[in-house]
């Protein structure tokens, strides 16, 4: 009786171990890493100058991928608030641009959009026989990397001839902040698409979008 049940008991402890071991097998499938679009308009900024006619205003936008490359034949939808700009739709050309041309007799906000990303810009105009009465707003470029992971620091950055401006940004995940410094870090909590915003009442703004996702899960011993 004492030989069986010794017998039994080292059965036992040869299926724990067994199963103890089975365990170092189980290795689930890493998720692959996050596909870049090298052709999805990531950024658009948009600028503005005077018109060969008196209350007219030529106004550009500028389409470029997560990269900074300029892309061509994207459809640019330009929208103001004052006044009317046509053609209301233009494809961008080889080197990223679309242009439409403004009439307007006062201040208009105009706003150039691609899908979810936009970027506006005031134009001033008097509508009179004179130039506008101030310059054309410089230009502002927010440049973000394209893509991050939560709970990592990102560094947002703009590029503009603006000189004592006050920066506003937008990080799309409902945090805000101000600053008068060119570059500031973020830091996203949640997986997601975000659409970033820089702007300044001495410029026009800029927006790009970013796409964060959660690290990759370290793999088992």
């Amino acid at each position: 009786m004492g030989k069986m049940l010794k017998k039994r008991a080292s059965v036992a402890v040869v299926l724990t171990l067994v199963g103890i071991a089975g365990c170092a097998y189980d290795n689930p499938t890493q998720p692959a890493p996050p596909v870049v679009n090298l052709s999805a308009p990531a950024q658009v900024t948009v600028g503005a100058t005077p018109g060969a006619q008196s209350g007219t205003a030529t106004v550009s936008a500028s389409v470029q991928n997560v990269n900074g490359a300029a892309l061509s034949n994207v459809v640019v939808t330009f929208a103001t608030t004052r006044g009317t700009i046509a053609p209301a739709q233009v494809s961008t050309g080889a080197n990223g641009v679309a242009a439409a041309t403004l009439t307007a007799n006062d201040t208009a906000d105009v706003t150039a959009s691609v899908g979810a990303v936009s970027a506006h810009t005031l134009v001033a105009s008097n509508g009179g026989n004179t130039p506008p009465a101030t310059p054309p707003l410089p230009l502002a470029v927010l440049n973000v990397s394209g893509s991050s992971t939560t709970g990592v620091p990102l560094v947002f950055s703009v590029s503009s001839s603006a000189v004592g401006a006050t920066w506003n940004w937008s990080f799309g995940d409902g945090a805000n902040d101000q600053s008068t410094a060119f570059s500031i870090s973020h830091t996203y909590g949640r997986a997601g698409v975000y659409t970033a915003t820089v702007s300044s009442t001495a410029t026009s703004s800029s927006s790009a979008t970013i796409t964060v996702t959660d690290p990759l899960p370290r793999p088992s011993p």
